[in-house]
């Protein structure tokens, strides 16, 4: 299937097999109650490092959210959480591009100092990748790209953003880059 420019909802398909490869040149797509399944995302013509493809009630299974990006799959999982009753997996697949998506938004309350975000993340015993967090605001990139080394138990990791950057009312996000080939990343509130 292959779809060019502009927002793409596709809405109760039925794609008649599994393992279609989904070629788009635009950054959101997003399929509500599809059948079917989706094994490959194609980076092909012109395709921005952006773009993902959204899925949810993935085969028609409701719960069951993911995120197609150029070198990545997220979605909700139900056994990993560290409390409640869903986290979200990361599924990076490639060794040398890194995927980036944001893990946690935060309103900014207070000008008066610094402000810390912090996030619970643990990986799977398999997961070979790079992990760095990084803070955004309003698009840009305000706190640099930092490995962080987690483990396959849950941990808190904090990045701290100056009070130069924060402007009252705004929405700051804490960002994940990674990659990776085998394992996952799993991040909890």
């Amino acid at each position: 299937m292959s779809q060019g420019g502009g927002l793409k909802k596709f809405i109760n398909c039925d794609f008649q097999r599994t393992g279609d490869t989904f070629r788009f040149d635009y950054p959101q797509n997003i399929f509500l109650n599809c059948k079917g399944t989706i094994t490959t995302f194609n980076s092909g013509y012109g395709q921005v490092e952006s773009s993902y493809l959204n899925v949810q009630r993935y085969n028609q299974v409701a719960g069951d959210n993911r995120t197609f990006g150029l070198y990545y799959e997220s979605r909700r999982n139900t056994s990993e959480q560290r409390t409640g009753d869903s986290c979200l997996e990361l599924r990076p697949s490639s060794a040398t591009n890194y995927s980036r998506i944001p893990v946690k938004m935060s309103k900014i309350t207070s000008t008066g100092g610094d402000m810390t975000l912090s996030i619970y993340i643990k990986k799977s015993a398999d997961f070979n990748g790079d992990l760095q967090l990084g803070v955004d605001l309003l698009g840009s990139n305000i706190v640099a790209f930092s490995s962080i080394t987690p483990t396959v138990s849950y941990a808190t990791y904090s990045v701290t953003v100056p009070s130069a950057y924060l402007i009252l009312d705004e929405v700051i996000e804490l960002w994940a880059r990674f990659t990776g080939t085998t394992g996952q990343i799993f991040v909890d509130a």
